[in-house]
């Protein structure tokens, strides 16, 4: 396995794990109708949420040029 797919699969673990995060963050929050009043914790969540699609946007776009799929999406 090559160094960039190294990171590549990295990134994806890491965006699976904030995305694990926010969904620890937001259910206990939506259960107790707190999605709304608690901004502490939707903002929490929220930071995670970005976090999550940074490094899954790294991935992709590693694998990108790898599946030779970039003239197809027009990226």
């Amino acid at each position: 396995m090559e160094s960039w797919q190294v990171a590549a699969v990295a990134n994806a673990i890491v965006a699976l794990a904030y995305f694990g995060i926010v969904r620890a963050i937001v259910v206990p929050l939506i259960q107790n109708h707190e999605l709304r009043t608690n901004k502490l914790g939707t903002a929490t969540a929220l930071i995670f949420f970005t976090c999550a699609v940074h490094h899954g946007s790294h991935a992709v776009h590693m694998f990108v040029p790898y599946y030779d799929i970039r003239p197809r999406l027009g990226i």
